[in-house]
């Protein structure tokens, strides 16, 4: 749930807000160590909540993979975000 705060907090920001770069930076460190630690681990790994944040960690990585840490995430990817965000803490509460 850590992580899925961190998410939230990077897509969050707007053009020009203070912060972004750190907050984007320190997701992106949390996502990676993340996928590399829970990757191997065929119990979590074949989990559907670890498939709903596998697929959000990809879309935020690759969002500030191409476009850097200080572009913010568009309005309409950050719903999409938004959504599947939601349905893993629903998963996770299970």
């Amino acid at each position: 749930e850590a992580l899925l705060a961190r998410m939230r907090q990077a897509v969050a920001f707007k053009k020009g807000d203070a912060g972004m770069k750190e907050a984007v930076d320190n997701a992106r460190a949390g996502m990676n160590s993340f996928v590399a630690y829970y990757r191997r681990n065929t119990k979590i790994a074949g989990a559907v909540s670890f498939s709903t944040l596998y697929t959000a960690i990809s879309t935020v990585s690759g969002h500030f993979q191409n476009y850097g840490s200080e572009y913010p995430v568009p309005e309409k990817r950050r719903k999409r975000l938004n959504q599947q965000f939601n349905e893993i803490e629903k998963q996770i509460q299970r």
